[in-house]
């Protein structure tokens, strides 16, 4: 890493709880719309070196997915759960990514989900006005226009919660498996 240059984002595939822990993988956007990527490569999620054109990009568990200037994806990695099947996705603005799923924003503020539906976490069917997305573990929320957040999945993420936040004016997640999902706004 100490040789990437000209890096505007950064995002580290999610390692969960599991005998297996420590296989994960980070991937950089530079300005020119390239990516870079380092770390475990044992399904291909990696050999992304070739991808051009990127404005978006995001790291799950076993894949790296990515949305192109002209509004598709990319994905590679883990075929086994699915998380990969995004060549119909079409007028992307941005992508997240989870454990096993991933997730695209669409300009018009609907938003797509591919991949393992074991707690829900692609359920975002209905979803509109979302300005943003985030996805991790088991989970997947969003940032509406009206400043408020839907999230579907685990439960165990902290869900329940989500539909008293108001002004909420960012979504994150990081880093882990037993992750959070964070209001760094006020809550009335």
């Amino acid at each position: 890493m100490q040789d990437w240059e000209d890096v505007v984002a950064v995002t580290v595939g999610n390692v969960h709880t599991a005998p297996n822990t420590g296989r994960s993988h980070s991937v950089a956007l530079t300005e020119r719309g390239t990516l870079l990527a380092t770390g475990w490569n044992g399904y291909g999620q990696c050999d992304v070196s070739s991808w051009t054109d990127v404005v978006a990009v995001a790291a799950g568990w076993r894949g790296t997915l990515a949305a192109l200037a002209d509004g598709t994806a990319r994905a590679t990695g883990r075929p086994n759960e699915r998380s990969c099947d995004i060549a119909s996705w079409t007028d992307l603005l941005n992508v997240a990514a989870g454990d096993w799923h991933s997730v695209g924003l669409r300009k018009d503020g609907t938003v797509l989900a591919a991949g393992n539906n074991r707690r829900g976490q692609c359920s975002v069917a209905g979803w509109s006005s979302v300005q943003a997305v985030a996805a991790d573990y088991l989970h997947t929320v969003a940032l509406t226009d009206q400043r408020t957040v839907h999230g579907v999945g685990d439960r165990a993420a902290g869900l329940d919660d989500l539909d008293r936040w108001r002004d909420v004016v960012s979504i994150v997640e990081a880093c882990g498996a037993i992750t959070h999902t964070v209001n760094r706004s006020l809550v009335s």
